[in-house]
């Protein structure tokens, strides 16, 4: 007999499929992946993450204690990329997606550099100016 629990979880999953949700809950994404919820907190934790992306959602308070939700499609999608391959090629798989996303977060921080040169630049000219109706 399947208790509150499952119940709800088959309810999550059924609403994601809907296209209802888009973020589901850890121990959603564990039964959907077929591995125990502690399995996807071991993967978060490791260094680089393995498994399918998650984010952290807000909580009522905010703060340290927000809720792990996984996007249903890309576990979906994580899930599908690794039907039918061998351990090697799933290990290639997640290394490519790591050195995809390391070069996407060098990206965003050469842009921020950019943009604060920038902005130095900017704040720069207008501290070291004068202007007209205040010189002597």
């Amino acid at each position: 007999m399947a208790t509150k629990s499952d119940l709800l979880i088959d309810r999550e999953l059924a609403e994601a499929r809907d296209g209802l949700r888009v973020g589901i809950s850890a121990k959603a994404a564990a039964r959907l992946l077929g591995v125990h919820v502690s399995t996807l907190g071991d993967w978060r934790t490791q260094s680089p993450p393995k498994g399918p992306g998650w984010t952290k959602g807000t909580s009522a308070g905010g703060g340290s204690n927000q809720r792990v939700l996984y996007d249903y499609q890309g576990v979906v999608d994580w899930a599908r990329e690794r039907f039918d391959r061998s351990p090697k090629e799933q290990r290639l798989l997640d290394e490519l997606r790591q050195v995809r996303e390391r070069a996407r977060e060098a990206e965003l921080e050469l842009l921020v550099r950019r943009e604060r040169a920038r902005l130095r630049r900017l704040t720069g000219r207008h501290s070291r100016k004068t202007p007209p109706s205040q010189e002597g």
